[in-house]
């Protein structure tokens, strides 16, 4: 218990103050995506079981894919952004453990992974500018318990998307 309290506590301290609400139910062993504020989220990975439960989740910021977090499932689905695109809403669903991510971007493109099963949430950027940088939450064995969203502003000097090679990693 007093691991989730200066978890809690160093949330509160950290870039993602903001984006403290977690959607889905508290228990597991706590993840948080690489923070990188000089660069942008430019891809998804998640993968699925059979019944299309979301596994495992990765985040391609710049051109380095993060850790994967979550155990690998079957099916695998990638979402890359392009230059200029960024991820500005997270739609979602969970029942006991996270099902569904629909991730939005500015340019109108919306991208689901998952089945539709469960409670639904949203979460949005609510300013000009502010654009997904990442996710936090608790896994639990074979899926993820809950999840966050880290939220925050593009660099002033927001520069094109570098050039990077897309084989897996």
């Amino acid at each position: 218990m007093l691991l989730y309290l200066l978890l809690a506590l160093a949330l509160l301290g950290s870039p993602v103050s903001r984006a403290k609400v977690l959607y889905g139910h508290e228990a597991g062993e706590f993840f948080s995506t690489f923070d990188d504020y000089e660069n942008e989220v430019r891809g998804i990975r998640i993968t699925t079981n059979l019944l299309g439960q979301i596994q495992s989740i990765q985040v391609k910021i710049g051109c380095v894919w993060d850790a994967t977090y979550g155990s690998l499932g079957q099916n695998m689905q990638e979402f890359h952004l392009s230059s200029g695109e960024h991820i500005t809403a997270v739609h979602g669903k969970h029942l006991l453990k996270l099902w569904m991510l629909n991730v939005c971007t500015n340019h109108n493109h919306c991208v689901q992974f998952g089945k539709s099963v469960g409670k639904p949430f949203s979460a949005f950027a609510r300013e000009d500018g502010e654009v997904l940088q990442g996710f936090f939450g608790f896994l639990a064995l074979n899926g993820f318990k809950n999840i966050g969203f880290k939220w925050g502003m593009l660099p002033p000097e927001s520069l094109p998307a570098p050039t990077c090679n897309n084989t897996l990693q």
